[in-house]
């Protein structure tokens, strides 16, 4: 039997979370890119799904997802975990910063602080910008990304085949009208 005092702090915790909004459906269809070149070759982020994005600093990689993020906050909760302050969310115009949470922890706490995020539930889609390199602490990932119900990006200078990403997409440089990508998708390899 529950004490009074354990029954009112578990309706207290339930009120919270309620407070933070429903949690997401465990079955999704893939987040559209919000690029239709993109989404015809990989049809969406994977949700639940960890996907990396490797490039080098200023090669796109975030300015890829910008669509993406702009149209998932309009409805709901997006997390962006950054620990080297290099985000500046109010030059992103077209993303509803009100829906958007940033999280600047030190650098060892990066990887910590976005599987907390991805297992909370209350995110469509939750961001790593540059983490060391993950190890272990990459399966945690994704397992937190399956619990939670939600895409995970993983922003990285240099992919890591042992990462286990349902998507890997490597920017390689910049054409005169967008990026030359490299999708790795299921061990299927495309050019867009």
């Amino acid at each position: 039997m529950i004490s009074t005092e354990k029954q009112r702090i578990l309706e207290e915790l339930k009120a919270q979370i309620g407070a933070i909004g429903p949690m997401l459906s465990r079955a999704q269809a893939p987040l559209p890119t919000g690029l239709p070149a993109l989404d015809a070759e990989i049809k969406g982020w994977p949700v639940p799904g960890l996907t990396e994005i490797s490039g080098q600093a200023g090669s796109g990689r975030i300015k890829l997802c910008l669509p993406s993020l702009a149209r998932l906050s309009l409805q709901h909760r997006i997390g962006i975990v950054d620990p080297l302050h290099q985000i500046y969310p109010p030059g992103w115009s077209d993303v509803r910063l009100e829906n958007l949470l940033l999280i600047r922890p030190p650098l060892e706490r990066a990887a910590w602080s976005a599987e907390q995020l991805a297992r909370s539930g209350c995110f469509a889609l939750v961001g790593l910008l540059d983490p060391p390199r993950l190890g272990r602490t990459a399966a945690r990932l994704a397992h937190a990304c399956e619990h939670g119900s939600c895409a995970l990006l993983i922003w990285t200078t240099e992919g890591d085949v042992r990462t286990p990403a349902k998507l890997r997409i490597q920017l390689l440089n910049r054409k005169q009208n967008g990026l030359l990508i490299r999708l790795v998708k299921e061990g299927k390899e495309l050019w867009i």
